[in-house]
Parts: C-alpha cells; sequence; structure tokens
C-alpha cells in the first residue's frame, strides 16, 4: 500500500514544488526535490498510520507491514544463524542474561547433583536386561544424562522440564513496529504469574501470550487496546521481568501416594505406595513442590508371605499375599534375597518373575516378610520449587514429558551403553548374536523429535 501511494503523491508533490520554485526564479535540481517530497510522503503516511493504529483501531498497524522477519526455505545453516521463526537473534537487546537456578539443567550423577532426565534408569535396563548392580547403575545414569542434554541441544531448547524462574529482558525499541513484543527465544512459557517493567507491574490480563495454542509460548504481545507498555524504568537493560513455568507443558501422571508423612523440609528419603509408577530421573509433584528421584530402595511392605509360602522353581510364580490390592503390576519385591517382578495380581495372590534382577531363585516359606522398593531418595525443592512439609496420603504425581522425547532418550542411552560395550564398534558379538549397535536406528526418531520439538531455523537480515 505505501508504494502506490509513494509513487502516485511525490511527482505530483514535485511538480508542485518545482511550479513554486520557478515562480520565484529558484532554480533546484529536480531530483533534490523529488527526495526531499519522498522523505516528507514517507513521513506524513507514517505517523498517520501510527496515529490511527494507537487512538482508532489496532488494525491500522498492518498498513506499516508485518513484523515477522523474513525467512527462507532449503537455507545453508552459516556461521550466526539463529533458531526460531522469526525470533531475534541470539545478541540482540532481548536475550535474557540471567542464570538458571539450581536444577534448572540434567547433571551426571557423578558431579553430586542431577536434574529430571527424560527417561528413566528402569527403562534403560529394561530395554538391555542388565542385572541390578552400582557399577551398572553408574554408566546407566551417565548414559541417560547425556542423552537427555543432547536432546535439548538437539531441540535448541534449554529444557522440557517445568522450571519455576523470574527472566529478564531488555525492552524492545520503541521505533520498532511492535513495541510491545518480547520473544522468549530458547525457553518456552508454560504459565505467566507476573509482568514488571522498570517495577512497574503489568496486569497479566495485558499480556497477550502466543501461539493460541500453547503452551508452551515463544512471545508475549502487550494487548494494544490498553494502556500497557515496556520501559518504563530508567534504561532499557534488563528493564522488562516475566514470572513464571517455563518448559513445554505441566502434563503428569498420578503415581499412587506418599506412605507417610514429610515432616522435614530437608529430609531427602521419602516413602511412596506405587514404585512401579516411579523410576530413578523421574520428576515428582507433591502438593506445590517438585522433586528429582535419584535412588530406590527397598522397605517392608507391612505383609508376610502367606501360606504354603513359595517352592524353589521358576514355575511356582504365584505368591500368597495378605491383600492383593495392595500391591502393583511391574512393583519389584523381594523376599528373603529373591528379587521377583509383579506381572498380574489375581485375589490374594501375586504372579511373579522369579530370580528377577539378577538375584538366585529360592524356596521361601510363610511369614517371610515381603519388601518392595518404595523408599525414594530425593532431591528436593526441584526446579526453582521451595521445600515444604506433605502429610501422609498426599497425591504424588509423576511428570510426563513428550513421548517422542522419551523414547529417544531411552533409546540414544541404549546405543550409547552397547557401543560402550562394544569397544565403541559398529557391531557386537558374532555369528547369530551379532548386533549392530552403531546406533543408525536412532537416526529417525532424532529426526521425528526435532521435527514435532525442535525450534526452526531463521536468518535475519542487517539493517
Amino acid at each position: 500500500m505505501r508504494p502506490q501511494i509513494t509513487r502516485s503523491a511525490v511527482p505530483i508533490l514535485v511538480g508542485w514544488l518545482l511550479s513554486l520554485l520557478a515562480t520565484a526564479q529558484i532554480e533546484i535540481p529536480s531530483e533534490a526535490v523529488e527526495g526531499f517530497a519522498q522523505a516528507l510522503v514517507t513521513v506524513v503516511y507514517y505517523v498517520a498510520v501510527a496515529v490511527g493504529e494507537k487512538y482508532l483501531s489496532p488494525r491500522f498497524g498492518w498498513l506499516l507491514g508485518s513484523a515477522r522477519r523474513p525467512s527462507y526455505a532449503n537455507e545453508k545453516t552459516i556461521p550466526g544463524d539463529v533458531v526460531d521463526r522469526g525470533r531475534p537473534p541470539r545478541h540482540s537487546s532481548t536475550r535474557p542474561t540471567d542464570p538458571a537456578p539450581r536444577g534448572a539443567w540434567p547433571r551426571m550423577q557423578g558431579q553430586g547433583l542431577m536434574g529430571a532426565w527424560y527417561t528413566t534408569r528402569e527403562a534403560v535396563k529394561g530395554a538391555l536386561d542388565i542385572a541390578e548392580t552400582a557399577r551398572n547403575d553408574a554408566k546407566v545414569d551417565r548414559a541417560i544424562a547425556g542423552a537427555t542434554a543432547d536432546i535439548d541441544q538437539l531441540c535448541r531448547r534449554r529444557g522440557f522440564a517445568p522450571l519455576v524462574r523470574t527472566r529478564r529482558f531488555d525492552w524492545p525499541s520503541p521505533l520498532s513496529p511492535t513495541p510491545g513484543r518480547l520473544w522468549f527465544e530458547d525457553d518456552g512459557l508454560i504459565t505467566l504469574t507476573s509482568l514488571t517493567s522498570g517495577g512497574v507491574t503489568i496486569a497479566t490480563s495485558a499480556a497477550k501470550l502466543y501461539p493460541d495454542d500453547g503452551p508452551p509460548y515463544d512471545r508475549l504481545d502487550l494487548d494494544r487496546t490498553t494502556s500497557a507498555a515496556f520501559g518504563l524504568g530508567t534504561g532499557a537493560q534488563l528493564d522488562v521481568s516475566v514470572a513464571g513455568v517455563w518448559g513445554w507443558d505441566l502434563a503428569s501422571a498420578a503415581a499412587g501416594t506418599l506412605d507417610g508423612a514429610i515432616s522435614s523440609t530437608t529430609a531427602t528419603t521419602i516413602g511412596v505406595t506405587d514404585s512401579a509408577a516411579v523410576g530413578v530421573g523421574d520428576l515428582l509433584l507433591v502438593d506445590s513442590e517438585r522433586m528429582v528421584v535419584t535412588g530406590k530402595t527397598s522397605r517392608s511392605t507391612g505383609q508376610v508371605l502367606g501360606a504354603g509360602g513359595v517352592a524353589a522353581s521358576m514355575t511356582a510364580d504365584s505368591a500368597p499375599v495378605t491383600t492383593g490390592s495392595a500391591y502393583k503390576v511391574g512393583e519389584v519385591l523381594t523376599i528373603d534375597t529373591e528379587r521377583m517382578l509383579v506381572v498380574d495380581i489375581v485375589g490374594n495372590s501375586v504372579i511373579v518373575k522369579r530370580a528377577w534382577d539378577g538375584s538366585r531363585l529360592a524356596a521361601h516359606s510363610a511369614g517371610a516378610t515381603i519388601f518392595a522398593l518404595r523408599t525414594l531418595t530425593v532431591e528436593r525443592a526441584a526446579l526453582g520449587t521451595t521445600a515444604a512439609t506433605h502429610l501422609n496420603g498426599a497425591a504424588v504425581f509423576r511428570h510426563v514429558f513428550p513421548s517422542l522425547v522419551t523414547q529417544l532418550a531411552t533409546a540414544q542411552a541404549v546405543a550409547t551403553l552397547q557401543a560402550e560395550g562394544a569397544g565403541m564398534a559398529r557391531e557386537a558379538g558374532s555369528g547369530e548374536r551379532k548386533q549392530d549397535v552403531s546406533g543408525v536406528g536412532v537416526d529417525a526418531l532424532r529426526a521425528a523429535v526435532e521435527s514435532a520439538h525442535g525450534r526452526g531455523k531463521v536468518r535475519h537480515l542487517a539493517v
């Protein structure tokens, strides 16, 4: 629209100015007059549209063009390219500079702390059929931590876990077509808690989050029908603060209840009623506190083996118990020194797989105490939440990451462990037992994860 107006208005204005100058017997090159006229038309056009947009209707804004930066299909990545569809460059004025709080990123267990993983130790060991040993656990944990960090890098995100934090931004230039817009770059916003500029609170109702099918949300626009504005402080740097939950989403699944109250904010062991629903590396939510599971140990179920006990035979797969409903399919039970995997529950009998997890098959007498892996070692106050006390019976929820992400984390950790076991060769075993351990089959899954959850690339023009 603006080029059409310019092409029509400039010749008319130039002719009028030249005629005035000729009448006054002043000679000025027509090119100079044309340049002046074009600048004048541009200024008048911009001012008229800006006034209309602010005082009449925001729809006038489209006359100034789209605020989205150009992108190009099938372009080659070059140094300096940045990610995301139309987002500002990584070193632009809207990039946040505040560090993430403790627990924001996955860390290897060997470094003393760990963050939420996208798969669990149990899932990887189950895929590999590895027996429980401390040495194996350390190798598996290291592979999972590496896979989790690699997925974040693949998707160009800080992480998928919900992180409570406040991020600070420089306010956008008031001369830009969208001075009320912030891009969140490599974090996605799940929920907005508060918004301030220069220490002045902006009502969250004045913030429009996009895309409209989020979360996660990748940008915030101030409602143009309100008086809300950024740049309320003494300077542009880190003027805007956005507080909320960042990550992918808040999807969760029920994981039983607490088996005993948590009466201290510093306690690092808790009891749960359903150990099958929780694995090492899982992110739990109890009330408003998140916890990362770093270990599992056995505790008494309060029940004993029923009449007749169980014989030392793989076919003796039915164990009589006092109350069958107190157990869950998938739990690992320990009777004496033998571990058993619960595969079904029939009345007051649990159907089990004997000699599970490398333990030794043995006979067990009636009255033997039954243990289950229901004591969890946890990292408290994870991902920006606050440690608190919790009542016995409080609901426990397990955070659910996107299914493709979990599948890739498991597959990549398995491929890493297989490759390590083969001395980083492409194949392991021989004859009928030979198998490819190069991880080639993971490539398609990586592509699917990047397509579904990765941030796209865009090239920004210099101005």
